[in-house]
């Protein structure tokens, strides 16, 4: 087995050396950039891992400070770099995007709104496109990768030891600090955000780790086995925090990646290891019963009790059917003591509206479309589902069109990105964490996936040309 290994990997050497290019052009594409930029990239993304325990001023977060000024650092110190921004997102994309910033404006200047979330998707936005440029070489994967395992490995190591007791400090960052019901959530204000913010690091971290453990031609963003560890880490943090989206994403997109990685024909890790972890957390549940099963099953009970759970859908699409373009502020921004059929903003709303807004208690619908669909109605969950069904569809598009050897390594990337991806909407699919409803970090991701099917989709005209 070793000598077969060892003769495959001497052939695919072979053949990188009598192709005469590099494999990943990506890095041929522009020089680097400048390693201070490179560097501030890395913190500010480092902080939106760990938002809570981030330094504000004139109560604006850091890394948003940061973001605005290193787009504004490309648009004044490399003018050749503007034309190069717009290339993460298609002209459909660019269309969806200016569609609901025009829609935000309007609602803030009619309906007197916040310009909170303009400002959150704005940023969001910002924060895409510098991380595309970013990505476009290999030390800048590198800086951003390595930023992002510190500080999602910390928040895990955070929630580990919260859950064995060990890290009072830590609550004073958290929604739960004084009081005596605690929940697991890292460096998060709370486990939901804990998961969201970490769930796609450790995906590209596992996948990264499997694939160049498993082939010779490495992505080498980071060792391999510090890869694995790390990522080992973050999904224990979910698992010790009861994040069950967090669980889900990480492992319906391991087994993409999987799937994914069959299809490209590159080697990744066989269906026993992921039936290796279940008997493993199988064990661990069933030794620790005293405490482990306690929580799923307290959680389990509460859960069957929310009706934002089970119900979310009946409950909030009729609402969102008999307001087709949104609901009124007045009505959203309702303190939740003050939802009542008595209160002068309630009395003129139907009755399905009053129902969930009494029966939620307040809260947002558990989904991410539902939430966009309470904000700008029907339209809103269209341009949303457009704009995924866009970054997936061309995602999957260019991976069906690479057939030369001399492209895996971009299509590696895009498939561990695809499948980072997948893993944040299945995780928003139970939450509110939505791209255009003021979540910034998923945008690094899509950012860093929408540049490397721009240029892996360049690589397939060029290859076919020769051809």
């Amino acid at each position: 087995m070793a000598s077969i290994c060892f003769w495959h990997c001497a052939m695919e050497r072979e053949h990188q050396l009598n192709s005469g290019h590099n494999r990943f052009q990506l890095d041929q594409a522009r020089e680097d950039m400048p390693i201070v930029w490179l560097l501030g990239l890395g913190l500010a993304v480092g902080l939106f891992t760990v938002q809570p325990w981030s330094l504000t001023v004139y109560q604006v977060p850091v890394q948003v400070l940061m973001v605005w000024l290193l787009l504004g650092w490309l648009g004044v110190l490399r003018l050749f770099t503007v034309s190069n921004l717009w290339n993460p997102y298609s002209t459909i994309q660019w269309f969806v995007i200016g569609l609901f910033l025009g829609v935000l404006v309007w609602q803030n200047i009619e309906e007197e709104r916040s310009w909170l979330r303009f400002q959150q998707l704005s940023t969001g936005i910002a924060l895409s496109l510098i991380t595309a440029q970013a990505v476009m070489s290999l030390r800048g994967r590198r800086v951003l990768m390595l930023s992002l395992t510190i500080a999602g490995t910390a928040s895990s190591i955070v929630a580990i030891c919260q859950s064995a007791g060990m890290a009072d400090w830590s609550w004073q960052g958290t929604l739960y600090d004084g009081q005596s019901l605690r929940r697991p959530s890292g460096l998060e204000s709370f486990p939901v955000a804990y998961s969201y913010s970490v769930v796609g690091i450790g995906i590209m971290l596992i996948g990264v780790a499997f694939h160049d453990l498993k082939n010779c031609d490495r992505l080498a963003l980071i060792p391999p086995r510090m890869a694995m560890s790390c990522g080992a880490i973050i999904l224990a943090g979910n698992v010790v925090a009861l994040s069950r989206s967090g669980v889900l994403a990480l492992m319906s997109s391991l087994m993409l990646l999987a799937i994914g990685m069959r299809y490209i024909e590159r080697r990744f890790f066989p269906v026993s290891y992921v039936a290796g972890f279940v008997l493993v957390l199988c064990g661990l549940m069933m030794f620790d019963k005293a405490t482990f099963l306690d929580k799923i099953q307290e959680k389990s009970e509460r859960t069957d009790q929310d009706v934002r759970m089970g119900t979310t859908f009946s409950l909030f699409g009729p609402v969102i059917l008999q307001y087709p373009l949104g609901i009124p502020a007045t009505v959203l921004e309702l303190d939740r003591h003050q939802r009542t059929p008595s209160n002068s903003a309630m009395r003129n709303t139907t009755k399905e509206l009053k129902q969930a807004f009494m029966m939620s208690e307040g809260y947002e619908p558990h989904n991410l479309f539902l939430t966009v669909g309470l904000y700008y109605g029907v339209p809103g969950i269209a341009a949303l589902g457009i704009f995924y069904w866009v970054l997936i569809g061309q995602a999957i598009g260019v991976l069906r069109r690479t057939w030369s050897r001399d492209q895996h390594n971009l299509s590696v990337l895009v498939m561990v990105l695809l499948a980072t991806n997948a893993g944040l909407l299945i995780h928003a699919s139970f939450h509110n964490a939505s791209i255009f409803i003021g979540e910034m970090r998923g945008w690094i991701w899509i950012g860093a996936l929408g540049i490397c099917i721009k240029q892996l989709k360049g690589q397939n005209k060029g290859a076919k040309v020769c051809d």
